[in-house]
């Protein structure tokens, strides 16, 4: 069996997962977890009294995407963001990333995008049982989509 990891804290096979961000090398061998989600809030409207009349569309809001891996990886990413910054900051760099899971052979596949997404936090986590640091890096997104699909208006 490959290594296992988390997506969402669903563990998958490694071999289930593929990841597309910057035309990386090392992530893909060197991933733990992945994290994402999406919502939508929606209130009640209301009249004069306190029946609600009716509901709003809703507010739209997509979680960070945050990825889990090793240090080198984590600097490989860094390091890539900080060359197509130019000065500005890595984290001023907008860039895209596609998640593709395979669940079931012969199944069709679950693809999630995230077309505009910029790195906001680098964290490092030492542990004495490990062998290897472990780095966090979460990437504001705008939206994302499931299959081509979003959840809440994106205009």
């Amino acid at each position: 069996m490959g290594k296992r990891f988390s997506a969402n804290g669903d563990y998958v096979d490694f071999a289930s997962l593929e990841l597309g961000i910057l035309g990386l090398t090392r992530l893909p061998n060197e991933l733990s977890a992945v994290n994402f989600g999406d919502s939508i809030s929606r209130a009640d409207i209301e009249g004069t009294g306190q029946v609600p009349l009716g509901q709003a569309r809703g507010r739209y809001k997509c979680d960070n995407f945050q990825i889990k891996c090793t240090l080198e990886a984590a600097k490989e990413i860094y390091d890539k963001l900080a060359a197509e910054a130019e000065g500005r900051g890595a984290g001023n760099v907008i860039i895209s990333a596609t998640l593709t899971i395979i669940r079931t052979a012969g199944e069709e596949p679950i693809v999630y995008e995230f077309p505009e997404i910029s790195l906001m936090t680098v964290k490092e986590a030492f542990a004495q049982q490990d062998a290897s640091l472990n780095s966090t890096l979460d990437f504001k997104s705008r939206y994302m989509l499931r299959d081509g699909n979003c959840l809440g208006d994106i205009q």
